[in-house]
């Protein structure tokens, strides 16, 4: 890591940095997984509508795998007034 890099980390360590880890054996998705925490970014062009339309179509797959899926989601957008 380099000074003052951000990184996405929890109390056991850093889980992920620059771009998605996906090699990470503490942090990695399996059949006996519990819960998890999917974070979706919104860069230039993508609009958060369109975002949003992307968690809808992730979460109609969840759904249909898994009955009595639980799920909480958050947008946070851009500030009122930005360019995007």
């Amino acid at each position: 890591m380099w000074p003052r890099e951000v990184v996405w980390c929890d109390d056991a360590g850093v889980t992920c940095r620059r771009w998605n880890w996906r090699q990470g054996v503490r942090t990695q998705l399996r059949e006996d997984t519990g819960s998890a925490l999917v974070i979706l970014d919104a860069l230039d062009p993508l609009t958060d509508s369109a975002l949003s339309a992307t968690v809808d179509e992730l979460l109609a797959h969840l759904h249909a795998a898994e009955d009595g899926l639980r799920v909480a989601t958050r947008l946070i957008g851009s500030p009122p007034g930005a360019e995007h």
